[in-house]
């Protein structure tokens, strides 16, 4: 009904590097606070894994940078928390297993709530309009110590139903050769023992290449105007709160990029109610 609803490309294959072979991974960029988006990528998603009758289980991985930059910030959090919360009950009812990664932004923002003062620069990170999406009053970087409270307070209340989310998110997860990640990896360090100048802002302290010997990256935090597949790794941050373009990539025995964007919006929810039920509900 719409042909031109979303985009597709398929990269070349990976032969050395492949996802677990009871597995088909979806794993989504940055969403950085655009909702409508996120809704789009979801209901393209759960059609997506509707095509398929074989013996693959269906895993959906969110890369982290759910927060920030992009106006609607508090309803993405209300969107993941309440699939996060019913996870455990769509792996068991629906076979449907979910994972969510932090990335640089969530970890900016609890280190605000920690120490609004020494932590004040997620401010310019994103920061200020994701205060907006909670109604808090602005502060800049270059208030007073009781302003930054005073904002820390309020902030802190408003997030208090989503901290189950965003506290304790995992760095990376893996399926087969493949490892997800919000930013990189470094190579001078175990899976196990990956810095967070690797894994949360792309910086291996090494100074060696990015990414894992023997296995294959995918990740986020490096945004462009087109996905990136290479050998040892697949970037899929397009940039979604500036570009209007949200970005995933389905892993099984090949890939696809899939891809929403700002214009192809306004018949998204005549084609949720034209398709089938949203995966990510019981």
């Amino acid at each position: 009904m719409f042909p031109n609803l979303f985009t597709q490309s398929t990269p070349d294959k990976c032969p050395q590097a492949y996802i677990a072979r009871e597995e088909r991974v979806y794993a989504i960029g940055d969403i950085h606070g655009r909702q409508d988006l996120l809704e789009a990528m979801l209901a393209k998603i759960s059609d997506d894994i509707a095509r398929f009758s074989d013996d693959r289980r269906p895993r959906v991985v969110f890369l982290g940078d759910y927060i920030d930059r992009g106006d609607d910030s508090r309803a993405v959090l209300q969107t993941l928390s309440g699939i996060f919360h019913i996870a455990d009950r769509l792996k068991s009812e629906t076979n449907l297993q979910i994972d969510f990664l932090v990335g640089n932004h969530e970890v900016a923002l609890l280190e605000f709530l920690k120490n609004p003062i020494t932590s004040s620069a997620w401010l310019d990170w994103g920061g200020l309009q994701t205060l907006a999406s909670f109604g808090v009053s602005p502060t800049t970087a270059n208030a007073g110590a009781r302003d930054f409270q005073r904002v820390r307070d309020q902030l802190a209340e408003k997030l208090e139903p989503y901290m189950g989310f965003l506290e304790g998110l995992p760095r990376t997860v893996v399926s087969g050769k493949v490892v997800f990640v919000h930013a990189s990896l470094d190579p001078a360090c175990s899976l196990d023992a990956q810095p967070d100048e690797a894994t949360l802002w792309g910086t291996p302290p090494s100074g060696r290449a990015m990414g894992m010997p023997g296995m294959r990256m995918v990740h986020g935090h490096f945004a462009a105007s087109k996905p990136v597949s290479r050998p040892n790794r697949i970037c899929v941050d397009t940039g979604a709160y500036y570009s209007g373009c949200l970005t995933a990539i389905r892993l099984d025995e090949s890939e696809a990029f899939l891809s929403v964007t700002s214009a192809d919006l306004s018949p998204i929810s005549g084609l949720r109610q034209s398709g089938g039920g949203s995966a990510f509900t019981v």
